[in-house]
Parts: structure tokens; sequence; C-alpha cells
């Protein structure tokens, strides 16, 4: 680890050029994935330069052949004479980069990646080039998600081919057969098949009228699809029984983004929103002038400013209005709300909520527990937001031995490590959102799992905020991540828990809609209770976020219950005739995507839906 850590140290050291999401989410990389002798490292970022030293950076990072440098996202940057590209680098050629004074920031695009390790992939990306298949389709249903089984007896067409007309698979070790597929032109990566490559393969494992969907995948080399389900199997199964049940013709074609396995493998520090935002951008490139796109987003960051304002929900509001203003494409982008009502993980310091401080002319301080549990393999990390009118003053950390720490907000990015109970590690980092002026301090905690390399205690840390400032308002909003399993993928993460220790603070589970979901133009779904369609399903995320009006995000409710006997709803699994039951947000989502191409997106307004409670109800419309 001496070498591993030395590059993180140096990086560190840096606070001012590198983006302190990256500076995190590196440093958790890095410590979990250390298993084994000097492992190679590999990390997608966005590189932001002065145009004229293209050239320059061009040749750093071709000295190592296995660098990747794309064109692809080259586009102007707000300032003058800058330019973004990304790239997929070496420690040591980021190394190099971080050093050029004419490379202005680097920004964390997806997981650090090892060079081994991982599951079984594709021996490499194809090596030629295509652009995305330009439907004839005026109605398409679209997905982003993982595992699609494209020869599943409901996704079949008259023909009996696949309705799936394209899948595009993001990872950087892509799955399917070496020999098959394109990389998207404008994109650079990643692995797209057609129709006719799907077709090929489910007519191979054709016999008579049956197929053989096992021999189907081996003849494709779909590892995905040699698990009995995987989350996109059951959404997609969802989505397709919802298309018919609404009478859309089974002519109309459904498309598939893949993401990486990277995403549904750990809990979402923000790469996802990456991968999301590229994968809309393809779905646009396969749509017609004049089409409607009906995209189910099931999965979504659970970082970020949590009031539309961040990067990802700002560039999907862009993203709506033009392809409606250039090209007349309606683009219904609908979230899964998120099932983290019940986990509590959202509170409240100093704010106006039912059990919490009223101000008083000598406040209180805010005391908040963040109980860790054992076996986490994965990092756990916890966000703060204070409004623009405030200046943060130090917090103090205690870990569960008693052990203090002074987090002192004022710099980009600090890094901590000392004998906390075990070999502890922490990563602070304070960020600055211009579209909000609000600021941001990220805690993060190495994995608790005593075979991790790095561990920090389990236990609970407790937090001192301090009183709020005299003659400041607001609220400061504290979150912490879900936690949680993702099917088909091991449990590697517990949900942490956030308890309040002083009247100052409230602890709730309103609120803890995927920050992802929290912008103006997209659709947002919650699950409720199918034999009692008031009551919305208690895991179902909702609520007020952080906005000035305190809205809802919440759109539209859709059945994630169907038996107060049995768990979530019957749904596909990835063979025909096979089923098991999937619980959550995400079987509720497909639903409202299939209801919008029937009736043409008539969604309501936020403006006419009135906040939600913590009490189990919701008065946004109904699918039933």
């Amino acid at each position: 680890m001496q070498d591993l850590d030395s590059a993180v140290e140096r990086l560190l050291n840096r606070p001012n050029k590198l983006d302190a999401d990256f500076i995190a989410a590196l440093q958790s990389r890095l410590a979990h994935w250390h298993h084994g002798p000097s492992p190679h490292w590999w990390v997608d970022v966005a590189v932001v330069m002065q145009r004229e030293s293209t050239n320059e950076i061009v040749d750093i990072v071709g000295l190592v052949p296995e660098n990747r440098l794309t064109s692809a996202h080259l586009e102007p940057v707000a300032n003058g004479g800058q330019v973004a590209a990304t790239a997929r680098v070496s420690m040591a050629t980021l190394l190099k980069l971080n050093d050029l004074p004419s490379v202005l920031s680097l920004h964390f695009l997806s997981d650090v990646k090892p060079s081994r390790g991982l599951p079984p992939a594709g021996a490499a990306e194809p090596t030629t080039q295509a652009h995305p298949p330009r439907l004839a389709h005026t109605q398409i249903a679209a997905i982003i998600d993982y595992g699609c089984p494209f020869a599943h007896a409901v996704l079949r067409d008259s023909s009996g081919g696949t309705r799936i007309a394209a899948i595009w698979d993001q990872d950087s070790r892509p799955e399917f057969a070496a020999t098959s597929g394109t990389v998207p032109t404008g994109f650079g990566y990643g692995r797209q098949l057609q129709k006719a490559d799907l077709d090929r393969w489910v007519t191979a494992a054709t016999s008579g009228a049956s197929v053989d969907e096992d021999e189907c995948y081996r003849l494709a080399e779909y590892p995905a699809m040699e698990s009995s389900a995987t989350h996109g199997c059951l959404a997609l199964g969802v989505l397709a029984d919802a298309l018919a049940q609404r009478g859309v013709p089974n002519t109309v074609p459904i498309l598939f983004v893949q993401l990486p396995r990277a995403v549904p493998m750990a809990p979402s520090r923000g790469s996802i929103e990456r991968s999301i935002y590229d994968g809309l951008r393809y779905l646009l490139a396969c749509a017609p002038n004049g089409a409607q796109v009906s995209v189910v987003v099931d999965y979504g960051s659970e970082l970020g400013p949590h009031n539309g304002r961040g990067w990802f929900e700002l560039a999907v509001e862009e993203m709506v209005a033009s392809a409606k203003a250039d090209r007349s494409v309606e683009l219904w982008v609908v979230f899964a709300s998120g099932n983290s009502y019940q986990t509590q993980r959202r509170a409240i310091l100093f704010g106006q909520q039912p059990g919490a401080y009223v101000p008083t002319a000598q406040p209180p301080a805010a005391l908040l527990a963040w109980d860790l549990p054992p076996d986490n393999d994965s990092p756990s990390w916890l966000e703060v937001w204070w409004p623009p009118e405030w200046s943060p003053g130090p917090i103090q950390m205690v870990s569960p031995g008693g052990i203090s720490l002074t987090i002192e907000i004022g710099t980009a990015a600090q890094h901590g490590r000392g004998p906390l109970d075990a070999d502890f590690a922490v990563v602070w980092c304070f960020k600055h959102w211009v579209q909000t002026s609000d600021t941001q301090l990220l805690i993060q905690l190495p994995p608790t799992s005593a075979a991790a390399d790095v561990r920090c205690a389990a236990g609970r840390w407790t937090l001192d905020f301090g009183p709020r400032p005299e003659g400041v308002t607001g609220q400061v909003d504290v979150y912490t991540q879900w936690g949680g399993k993702n099917l088909g993928f091991p449990q590697r993460m517990w949900p942490s828990t956030l308890v309040a220790i002083s009247s100052a603070a409230h602890v709730t589970g309103s609120g803890g809609v995927v920050s992802s979901a929290c912008g103006q133009r997209v659709v947002v779904v919650g699950g409720h209770e199918r034999w009692a369609p008031a009551d919305r399903a208690a895991y179902s995320a909702d609520g007020p976020v952080r906005t000035l009006t305190g809205a809802t995000p919440v759109n539209w409710l859709a059945p994630s219950e169907d038996s107060p006997s049995d768990p979530g709803l019957l749904c596909h699994a990835s063979r025909s005739g096979h089923y098991m039951r999937g619980r959550g947000t995400s079987f509720a989502a497909p639903q409202v995507a299939a209801a919008l191409l029937a009736i043409g997106g008539l969604v309501p307004s936020r403006a006419g839906i009135a906040p939600s409670t913590h009490v189990p109800d919701n008065s946004a419309p109904r699918l039933a």
C-alpha cells in the first residue's frame, strides 16, 4: 500500500487542482480495492484545460498504450478558451496531468478500477465504430439499468425476434462476444449491439417454436444473463407488461442502456450521473425527429445538492428542453424515487420540523449520532449542506472509542489518518456549489469490515455542529447513504443510521428522494400498496427536498406492493416462465413510463402537487 498511499498524498496536497468529490472517491476506491501486491490502477476523469494545450495532453496520455483519451466529449467550457475532454488514465498519467499548469482541473467520472479483481467480462472493446441506430418509430420505450434478457418471451416481436432495438453496454470491459458490436460514434467507449445482432443469437438458439435461452446467452457470451435475475430483468419485464396492459403495440421498440458493472457493485458516489447522462444522449441519438421517448431510470446518485441545482439535474433539464425545441422530440425521463424513507437517512439541524429545536436567543448545539454497522465492505459517507448565509464553524467528531477530531471547514480538501480504534482514515471535502451558493461538507469513512485493507471502527460516531450563529436563519441538512443490496450483486453495505441527540436536530425519512431525481423536468415515481392505494409504500422515498418552495418532487405513485402477505410485485425473472418478487420504487417507475406513451405524457405539474408529510400518504396521482 505504500506506493498507493504516496500517490494519494501527492494528489491530496493539490486541493486547488483536483475536484473534491474526485479526491474522496479516489481515496475510497484505492483503500477498498487493494488486494495483493502492485495492482495497476485506472481512473476515468474529465480534464479541463486551456484550448491551446490539447496537443500536449494528447502526447502525455499517449505515452501509455492502455490510456485512452476521447474527443467525443470535447466541448467548450463556460470560461473563454477552456475545453474539456474525458480520459481513462493510469495513476502515473494522472499525476503528470495534475502537474501541468495548462490543466485547470480534473473531475471524477467513474470508479477507480484495478486491472484485476472485477467480475468476468468481455475481452476488450470492439475496434470499429458506428453511429447509434436511428429508428423509424415515433414511439420508443427505453430503460437504463443492468442485465437485459433480450430473448425472454415477453420481449419478442411477432416474427420471433427480440423487441430490443439496441443495447449499449457502457462498461470499459463490455460483455458480449468480442467479435460482435461496435463502439457508438460520438461516445468513444463501450459496445452497442443492434436488433440484427441479437436476433442472430435468438435464431441460432431456436428449435421449432422454442428458444433455448441458456444457449442464446452462451452464444452471446453475456455473463449478466447467467444470473436467475438481474435488476434489469425485473424492471424490463414490468415495463413490457405495462406497455401491453396500456394498449401500446408490441411494434414499439425498446432500447436498453446497460450501466457499467461498478455502478450496481458499489453504492454510487456520483459517477452514475455521467453514465445516465451519456445514456440519455445515446437514446436521443437513436430517436427520429418528432418521436416520443419514455426512459426508465431506476438508479440515481445519493450525493448532490438535493434541490435540483446540481450539474446533472441542470444538464437533463437542458437536454429535455433542447430535444423539444430543436427536434420536436418529447423526452420523458422517469426516475424511481428511491427506497430510503424507512431508513431515516436525513437529518435537519436548527429546522422548523416536528420535535426540532425552535430558535431562541441562545440556541443549543446540534448534536448528531452516526451509527455505522459492522462488516461493511464499502466506504460510508455523510454529507452536510449549509445555506448561503451560513459560514460554518468547526465540527467536533468523536469516534466510537472516544477519540476526538476537529474538522476545520475552509479548505478544498482535508485528509486525516491516525490511530482511531483501528487503521482509521477519513476524507473531508468542502465544496462551493456555484448554482446555489450552498456549501457542502462530505465526510467519508472506510469500510468497517475486518477484511478491509483500510478500515474504521463500527459503532456510534458523534458530531457536534455547535450552535446556530446569532442572527442567522435557515436550516442545515444532513444526509447519509441508503446502503442495501443491488439485485444480482453481493450485499456490500448495510445502511448507517442517524440519531438526533439534541433538541436542535431532527431525523426524518422525508426528503430522501435520490438527488438525481430532484430536477424540474423529470418524472419521479413512488410506490403505493395496490390493495390500499391511499397508502404510499412505507419505504418509498417522498417528502420535501431542499428547495425554496419545499415542494415534493414526486409526480406519480404506482403499485409496488400487490399483496399484504408477500412483499413486492411478481416480476419476470431472467428466463421465460420463471418469476420472482421485486420490491421497491424501481418497479413502480416502469408502469408510469408505459402510461406516458399510452396517454401522451399527461403529467401533472409540480405546482399542483401538495408536499407530503412523514405520514405514509401523498397527494400525487396514482396509477391503479
